[in-house]
């Protein structure tokens, strides 16, 4: 093989790389995110309205990944079915580049503490440090490899491809293309894409769905796009919930019933996301307790409601 062509072989498989990781930043396959109020509601009506995990939505069946490997596997089959293929690149640019050590200038030095270790892609570390002496403070003796410019090009866009690939299911999450649902003693409940965008990794028995295999979100989102509601209504509801608390404990008390029927009107939720997020997250301990309530200690519908227009008449909560 010539120069020239290996070249031209390394060039295509450069640019299959850069390919596959812009089709990963795009989503291809994945659909639009889905933050809105409005369709977070739809499919926790769909999905978990009946309290539990459904098996069917429009009379097409749901398929449910039991754990986050199965969900890569389908996140990246997606993207692969959108026409471009992520896989094979990474594995022939590994392949390649395996090849390419025998080639590569091999170096060692002896680091002393805080010197600058080697870096970059064209850097193959071949052990971490062997110390000269058993003290940490000690010199160490670091080897490693130093690809050709080719090589190291190649090796820099699989890494980038590798890393696209390894956050692209968690940012999946973060932004409604896929849904979590934990599955606990009290029933299934859908994890909203924010509680993933404070933590990556989020502990319990999760059960998995991908937007673009819901029918009726893919309906309603043909129908035109969906604006981005950037303050989310549970937050918002939470936030209304403690206040109004804060209004009328300890003198008065509302009902669990109470709070259902007012909140699920004027905020949109569904029942079981306000039981089971809103009502159970909200800082309104004396308002959880069990027991009878008088009635000239218990706050009305009609109380409730206008406690809570005034708040978002004074824009301390806004709702729809």
């Amino acid at each position: 093989m010539s120069e020239r062509t290996g070249i031209n072989q390394y060039q295509k498989l450069i640019d299959d790389l850069r390919r596959a990781k812009e089709s990963i930043a795009a989503f291809s396959g994945l659909g639009r995110e889905t933050l809105a109020p409005s369709d977070l509601r739809l499919v926790d009506e769909q999905v978990v309205g009946t309290g539990r995990l459904a098996k069917f939505i429009d009379n097409v069946a749901l398929t449910w990944y039991l754990n986050r490997s199965q969900l890569n596997a389908a996140v990246e089959e997606k993207i692969e079915e959108a026409g471009t293929p992520v896989r094979a690149p990474l594995v022939e640019a590994r392949k390649v580049i395996e090849r390419r050590r025998e080639f590569a200038q091999r170096r060692d030095h002896l680091f002393l503490p805080g010197e600058r270790l080697p870096s970059g892609p064209s850097v193959i570390m071949l052990n971490r440090g062997l110390r000269i002496t058993l003290h940490e403070w000690e010199p160490r003796r670091m080897e490693w490899l130093i690809l050709d410019e080719d090589a190291a090009e190649l090796r820099g866009a699989a890494k980038e491809l590798a890393r696209a690939l390894a956050t692209c299911t968690s940012v999946c999450l973060e932004t409604g293309r896929a849904f979590a649902f934990a599955v606990g003693e009290f029933g299934p409940e859908l994890i909203l894409p924010e509680q993933w965008q404070r933590r990556s990794k989020l502990k319990g028995n999760h059960r998995y769905l991908l937007k673009a295999e819901l029918p009726s979100l893919k309906a309603r989102q043909r129908a035109g796009p969906t604006t981005r509601v950037q303050a989310d209504s549970m937050e918002q509801a939470i936030k209304a919930l403690e206040a109004v608390y804060a209004q009328f404990s300890p003198a008065k008390k509302v009902k669990k019933a109470t709070a259902v029927a007012v909140f699920v009107s004027l905020f949109g939720l569904s029942k079981t996301s306000f039981e089971k997020t809103v009502w159970k997250d909200a800082k309104v301990p004396l308002w959880r307790k069990q027991g009878t309530v008088p009635d000239d200690r218990e706050v009305s519908v009609a109380e409730l409601r206008a406690a809570l227009v005034g708040l978002n008449e004074t824009g301390e909560v806004s709702f729809r």
